[in-house]
């Protein structure tokens, strides 16, 4: 198995910030007993400008958002592992300002790299391109907008929006 890195508040300034000793605990608590010993992704999933003051005035729909991306791994994890029942894990962080404190919703996702069975073996995905995973995110985030009123049917042009998904790679190739 795999060695976990474990957060370190050794390497932090004292006196703590407000909420620092929380997110070191927090990040301790993931290492020792949430994660397991398999391959990470990080993700970023995010949304087009147009879609965003929607998420501004309602920001129940940013837990709508998350749920969104969850199935969205989740359906395509499913299809990449041949397993039945297959599950993958992950942890979704929701960011609400980018840049320069500007009003850019976006999520951030640390997603196995594969699925747990039902048997708990762990089944790592084969590549795939981020193309397929846009299209799946922006269906179901249409299909939410949709279902909560937000949006109609002929308001926006779906395939001319631009969902962005990313990958984002650790230096040494993985996450844990």
């Amino acid at each position: 198995m795999g060695e976990r890195k474990k957060a370190s508040t050794k390497k932090l300034r004292r006196p703590w910030r407000a909420g620092q000793k929380r997110v070191v605990e927090f990040g301790e608590w993931l290492c020792e007993e949430v994660l397991r010993a398999v391959p990470h992704r990080h993700f970023v999933f995010s949304i087009p400008k147009i879609l965003r003051r929607y998420f501004l005035y309602d920001r129940k729909l940013l837990s709508e958002l998350s749920r969104c991306a969850w199935e969205t791994l989740k359906e395509f994890f499913q299809q990449a592992v041949p397993e039945k029942d297959a599950v993958p894990g992950a942890i979704i962080a929701i960011h609400s300002f980018g840049d320069f404190l500007g009003w850019h919703p976006h999520l951030h996702i640390l997603c196995t790299d594969g699925c747990f069975s039902g048997s708990g073996m762990f089944c790592v995905a084969p590549l795939f391109a981020l193309k397929h995973l846009e299209e799946i995110f922006r269906h179901k985030v249409f299909k939410m907008l949709l279902s909560k009123g937000k949006i109609i049917q002929d308001s926006v042009d779906p395939p001319a929006l631009r969902f962005k998904v990313q990958k984002l790679t650790c230096r040494h190739g993985s996450m844990l």
